[in-house]
């Protein structure tokens, strides 16, 4: 099979920059809506300006660009060629297209063993994450077996969340998130989860720019 080359970019550098700046207008002007005291407390000791009452932060545009700035970026491990065409599987589905059957169906516990080794087989995916939620398993548990059988399944990991990062997972609970980060010491000890992340936490925001509590105490707790 020979090697994928190229660049996927629909964006003109103007039209990003056109984007950038119309969202640095609405978190400056509109602001989120933040439903965690804990939170507020914390962002009115930055540039932020802060209404408790109605748990509403605006960011000046100057903040969050310096925070862009100083952001670590993303964990990519893989030394490949500048130019060359990298994919990374990640981001677990829900459903899987079944080609027998020619059509969608829910994941199921047999896709935890037939996705990864699928993955393992493709040469020119060099990463992969936890890559399908089986509905047959409770959701609490998911994040834990998905991981048990990626590890078990195929030697690529760390996944590509969003820009690249450590896989992204999708914890429920407290729990859940130190269980996964028990999971991890025991594959890699200590210094080799610092020095190796594999998954990392994604922190969605609720439509229109709400972020919930409970999104943000998991945050605050995996801190």
């Amino acid at each position: 099979m020979s090697t994928l080359h190229g660049t996927l970019n629909p964006w003109t550098a103007d039209e990003l920059s056109r984007i950038h700046q119309a969202s640095l207008s609405v978190l400056e002007k509109t602001g989120a809506y933040v439903d965690s005291d804990r939170v507020l407390d914390f962002l009115e000791q930055t540039e932020a300006r802060v209404d408790r009452q109605a748990k509403t932060v605006r960011f000046p545009g100057d903040l969050v660009e310096r925070q862009l700035r100083e952001a670590p970026g993303s964990w990519d491990r893989r030394a490949v060629s500048r130019g060359m065409f990298s994919v990374s599987a990640d981001c677990g589905s829900d459903m899987i297209w079944d080609h027998e059957a020619r059509g969608a169906r829910s994941c199921g516990r047999s896709d935890l063993i037939d996705v990864p080794r699928l993955v393992e087989a493709m040469e020119h995916i060099d990463e992969a994450g936890n890559l399908v939620f089986p509905q047959d398993v409770p959701a609490p548990l998911q994040d834990m077996i998905t991981y048990r059988y990626m590890w078990q399944h195929t030697q690529k990991e760390g996944g590509g969340g969003l820009g690249r990062c450590p896989s992204c997972m999708r914890v429920c609970s407290p729990r859940v998130f130190d269980d996964l980060c028990n999971m991890l010491e025991v594959k890699r000890g200590k210094e080799g989860m610092k020095a190796h992340p594999e998954f990392s936490f994604f922190m969605g925001v609720a439509s229109p720019l709400r972020f919930g509590s409970d999104v943000l105490e998991l945050a605050l707790h995996s801190i």
